[in-house]
């Protein structure tokens, strides 16, 4: 799950928080207003508006706060995939990372055992370097040897010898320019180096001379060191033995440390002095020709066999350097295979190197990513945890409020049954009052006719006598008797006034009933006082069962009320709306449940 969507996510769940407590608090305040403008307006219907209207509120806000819930429950299922998701993504990069490590492992293994494969090349390679340095230091000490009857001149000019007989060339330059004989020195063979011919303007190649016997080489150096060079055909030629390469320049690095030793005057040059042995004294010159005979033949047979010793030595020489040739080519070819191998080697080590160094940073890349990726998600675990909790707390809350509730509303219930209990009581009271008024009242207006009666029969009887008499004052009774008609005429009126504004349903019925009693009077068959009682008490007793049955109605509606919102009020506000404004009972409650009485007179 991105950045992104987390912040949104929590965003939500905030604002859902922070919605559900508007709207578990906002409630509070409504029901004490309503109870306020009930009060306030108890006999009106604009306040079953306002209830019913806060009701489909309420109902409005329960039915949002579920749809926010349901959108939290989905959010929680969303990220609950992710976050398994997130675990399965997990588990293969280690399983990746697993095998990345085990090829890394063999690896590491090949390159190990590369690495002790190129360390016993190297041994081999160092023991193949020192045979070969001593193979070649052997090589170079049999080629100086081999060139030690050769000489080489320097300076004489190219072209000038007929082709294939430089042999003879050199013997003349040798007889003209030094003065030897022929029986001084023999050449073996002679030829110019083998190089490229150079330029004219170059310096030309020099010639090798090999001459037959050591000696003759050292006579002939000996004269050219005595001469130090000798022109030849306007050209300065010089003779110098023929060495190897590396011996002339150990020569030339040499040649300061002479130079310094004859400047010191020491003797640097090993001589070797061989003692002749004294010739003994011969007594004649016979013996004496013996004695040199037998010595002759004895350096003769010397001689050849140091000749043979020196045949079968050159022999094993060239044989022993063909040898040493074919070993040091067969170590040159397997030094090359092994420097090959040896580079390969290293190639492959190298490439094995930045293959693990870049799988080395990808896993170490990946598994960065995925401690930041798990530590994210565990942040986010906890914090939905942490928010289930509150949640839980919320809901539990929410049980204890409602436990509280119907245990408030039990006892609401309770005392309810006793108002209403007590009401009826006082209903039917008032309903006996009212039936005792209005028994009083036909009594008083059956009194009043009665006496209007006797009056008038009396004014007939005294009509005769007193015609020419003049009428009489009134006595004391009568004055008293017409105080009481006065006074009971105010009482009537004001009994009336009463049972008009109180009942008008009634007081329209017992005015009805009046004239009915009043005429079934005039007619002289009037119900008896117990049988109007008991037909009072019969209607009574209906009116009682009428209000009880819609008592217990509007108390099925409230309980359905309070149960649609018992999830947005907190137990002190729902304490606080159940409680009565007044002393006895809540008006609002009698305004529900009196809409079946007709002129209760409410105290």
């Amino acid at each position: 799950m991105s950045g992104t969507g987390k912040v949104n996510f929590f965003k939500g769940a905030t604002t859902t928080r922070l919605t559900s407590k508007k709207l578990t608090g906002a409630p509070s305040s409504r029901p004490l207003e309503v109870d306020e403008a009930n009060a306030n307006t108890a006999g009106t219907d604009a306040a079953d508006g306002g209830a019913l209207s806060h009701d489909e509120n309420e109902k409005s806000e329960s039915a949002s706060l579920f749809g926010e819930m349901r959108k939290l429950s989905a959010t929680l299922l969303s990220v609950a995939t992710d976050v398994a998701t997130i675990k399965e993504i997990t588990k293969e990069l280690k399983d990746s990372l697993e095998t990345v490590q085990t090829r890394v492992g063999e690896a590491e293994r090949r390159i190990s055992d590369l690495e002790d494969d190129n360390e016993i090349a190297k041994t081999k390679m160092d023991t193949v370097e020192k045979k070969v340095e001593h193979l070649w230091s052997r090589v170079e000490d049999l080629e100086n040897r081999s060139r030690r009857n050769n000489v080489r001149i320097v300076g004489l000019k190219e072209g000038l010898e007929e082709p294939g007989k430089m042999s003879q060339y050199v013997e003349k330059i040798l007889t003209g320019a030094l003065g030897l004989t022929g029986g001084e020195f023999e050449i073996e063979r002679a030829h110019r180096a083998p190089v490229p011919i150079p330029d004219p303007t170059k310096q030309p190649r020099a010639v090798l001379v090999r001459f037959l016997r050591s000696s003759a080489r050292e006579h002939v150096l000996r004269i050219a060191r005595v001469k130090r060079g000798f022109d030849w055909e306007g050209r300065r030629i010089s003779i110098f033995e023929d060495v190897t390469k590396e011996l002339a320049e150990k020569r030339k690095a040499f040649g300061p440390v002479k130079k310094r030793l004859r400047e010191l005057q020491v003797k640097y040059r090993m001589e070797v002095e061989m003692e002749d042995q004294e010739a003994p004294e011969f007594d004649s010159v016979q013996e004496e020709l013996e004695y040199w005979k037998e010595q002759a033949s004895k350096h003769q047979q010397i001689a050849e066999e140091a000749q043979l010793e020196l045949c079968e030595f050159q022999q094993m020489s060239r044989d022993y350097e063909s040898e040493l040739e074919t070993e040091l080519k067969q170590c040159e070819s397997r030094n090359k295979e092994l420097v090959s191998l040896n580079q390969r080697l290293r190639a492959e080590r190298d490439n094995y190197k930045e293959k693990y160094e870049l799988q080395h940073s990808e896993a170490f890349r990946q598994i960065s990513e995925l401690e930041s990726e798990l530590s994210q998600t565990t942040a986010v675990k906890d914090q939905l945890q942490r928010y289930i909790r509150e949640l839980e707390q919320a809901n539990d809350d929410l049980e204890r409020a409602k436990r509280a509730t119907i245990m408030s509303l039990e006892d609401f219930e309770q005392r309810m049954n006793q108002v209403i209990e007590r009401n009826a009581f006082l209903e039917s009271e008032l309903d006996e009052k009212e039936n005792l008024l209005e028994s009083v009242q036909r009594l008083k207006d059956e009194a009043r006719d009665l006496r209007q009666e006797l009056a008038v029969q009396q004014k007939q009887d005294r009509k005769p006598s007193l015609s020419a008499v003049q009428t009489p004052p009134l006595t004391p009774t009568d004055r008293r008797t017409e105080e009481m008609r006065r006074e009971e005429t105010r009482r009537e009126e004001t009994t009336h006034a009463l049972s008009t504004d109180a009942k008008p349903t009634k007081a329209k019925d017992a005015e009805a009933t009046t004239p009915s009693t009043n005429k079934e009077a005039a007619g002289g068959t009037p119900f008896t006082t117990s049988a109007r009682i008991s037909a009072l008490n019969i209607v009574g007793e209906l009116l009682r069962k009428v209000g009880n049955l819609e008592s217990r109605l509007a108390s099925c509606r409230e309980y359905v009320h309070e149960q649609n919102h018992k999830s947005t009020t907190s137990p002190r506000e729902r304490q606080n709306s159940d409680t009565p404004n007044t002393g006895h009972y809540n008006k609002n409650l009698v305004k529900r449940l009196d809409f079946g009485a007709g002129s209760k007179v409410l105290l």
